[in-house]
């Protein structure tokens, strides 16, 4: 006669249940990570020269699997956006090329 004490089997399967759903969540969370990185690598990649280096310059590049291109994009858009609206101080012109009155 096997008589088993409630909860006695259960609690080994539902830790099993638990380890293998926990073992699917790190596999999904992998995949998704290998994606941000493909799709980080291939927005670097399809930078011209004078953005990467404005990206690498404003040290705007975050790291791989951590950003998304869509986040990369938007930070490349910021810094371009903030360049125009600042003057050129190396030609003391602003963007619309008005000469800056420097003495």
């Amino acid at each position: 006669m096997n008589q088993s004490r409630p909860g006695s089997d259960g609690g080994g399967e539902e830790t099993s249940f638990q380890d293998h759903h926990h073992r699917e969540n790190e596999r999904i969370w992998q995949q998704e990570r290998l994606h941000r990185e493909e799709a980080y690598y291939q927005f670097i990649n399809e930078l011209s020269d004078e953005d990467y280096r404005l990206m690498r310059d404003h040290n705007l590049l975050g790291t791989p699997g951590e950003i998304t291109s869509e986040e990369l994009q938007q930070r490349l858009d910021g810094v371009k956006e903030q360049l125009a609206s600042q003057p050129d101080l190396r030609t003391g012109t602003s963007p619309r090329g008005t000469v800056g009155s420097f003495s």
